[in-house]
């Protein structure tokens, strides 16, 4: 199993911790300084205060296949509207045959 952040499915917590704490913008206390999450070693920390944050969990496996299942539809549909517009070409193209004069 692995681990959700947004959209992102990863592997371990760490990497969700990383990729969650990395973007979080440093934030200004009221006698001015300028406070961020910092990582040292395998663990988060704000101030001195030890981050420890919770994701639901997710199956990559799961979420490839879901993708693939949803392109392979999106691909059908693609096929479907160019047969659909080669036909009705091909209609318009025979249709014309004996109109003009030659």
């Amino acid at each position: 199993m692995g681990y959700r952040v947004g959209y992102q499915c990863f592997t371990t917590s760490e990497a969700a911790h990383d990729y969650l704490l990395s973007q979080q913008p440093p934030t200004i206390t009221q006698y001015g300084r300028l406070i961020r999450p910092v990582k040292v070693g395998k663990n988060w920390y704000f101030g001195t205060q030890r981050i420890q944050l919770s994701f639901p969990q997710c199956s990559i496996a799961e979420q490839i296949a879901e993708g693939a299942l949803l392109s392979g539809l999106l691909i059908f549909l693609a096929v479907i509207v160019f047969g659909i517009n080669q036909i009705r070409r091909l209609i318009e193209s025979v249709s014309k045959v004996g109109i003009d004069d030659d």
